[in-house]
C-alpha cells in the first residue's frame, strides 16, 4: 500500500436513502429527522463561511511567498486553500488564542455544537464556491467586474439562507 496514500479517502461512494413510510422499507422518521436537521444545519453554516468569504473576498486573491520544498526556490502564489482555511477559523472560531471573533462572524457562537471535521469541510467547500463565484462574475462581465469582485465590499447577487443559530442542535441529542 502507498504510505502517501494512507488517511485520504480514494473516491465518496454515495447511497440513495428510502425515505419513504417506514413500513415500506423507508428510513425510520426519527433518522429521517436528524437526517433534515443535520442537513438544514450545514446550509447555515455554508451560507455563514460563504458570506465571510466574499465579504473578504481579496483575501481569496491574495498573493504569499511560496518556498519550493525540493529547490528552495521562493515564488509567489495565490495563498492555499489550506492557509485560508486556518486563516478563517482564527477569525471565526473562538480559541484560547483568540477569544472573541468579531460579533458578525463569530461562528462559534451560533453553531456551538458543530463538530470541527464538519465545519472544517464547510469552509472549505465554501473557499472553492466563493473562488468560482467571484471567477464567473469576473469573466462574464469582463475587466471592469474583475476589479469589482477583488473589492472587499461585493455586492451578492445570489441569494443565501438566513444564518441565524439553529434552534436545536442534531448534534446534542
Amino acid at each position: 500500500m502507498n504510505k502517501d496514500l494512507m488517511g485520504q479517502a480514494q473516491r465518496t461512494t454515495k447511497l440513495e436513502l428510502d425515505l419513504g413510510a417506514r413500513d415500506q422499507q423507508g428510513a425510520n422518521t426519527r433518522k429521517q429527522r436528524y437526517l433534515e436537521a443535520t442537513r438544514n444545519l450545514l446550509d447555515e453554516a455554508r451560507a455563514f463561511y460563504l458570506r465571510f468569504f466574499l465579504a473578504h473576498a481579496s483575501k481569496l486573491t491574495e498573493k504569499v511567498q511560496v518556498t519550493s520544498t525540493k529547490t528552495g526556490e521562493v515564488r509567489e502564489a495565490v495563498i492555499s486553500a489550506d492557509k485560508l482555511l486556518t486563516w478563517a477559523e482564527a477569525h471565526t472560531v473562538a480559541t484560547r488564542d483568540h477569544p472573541s471573533p468579531h460579533p458578525d462572524w463569530n461562528f462559534s457562537a451560533r453553531f456551538p455544537d458543530l463538530p470541527w471535521e464538519y465545519r472544517r469541510s464547510v469552509i472549505k467547500d465554501c473557499i472553492g464556491k466563493a473562488k468560482a463565484y467571484l471567477t464567473a462574475t469576473a469573466t462574464q462581465a469582463g475587466p471592469r467586474a474583475r476589479r469589482r469582485a477583488s473589492q472587499a465590499s461585493l455586492r451578492l447577487a445570489i441569494t443565501l439562507p438566513s444564518t441565524k443559530a439553529p434552534a436545536r442542535s442534531p448534534w446534542t441529542g
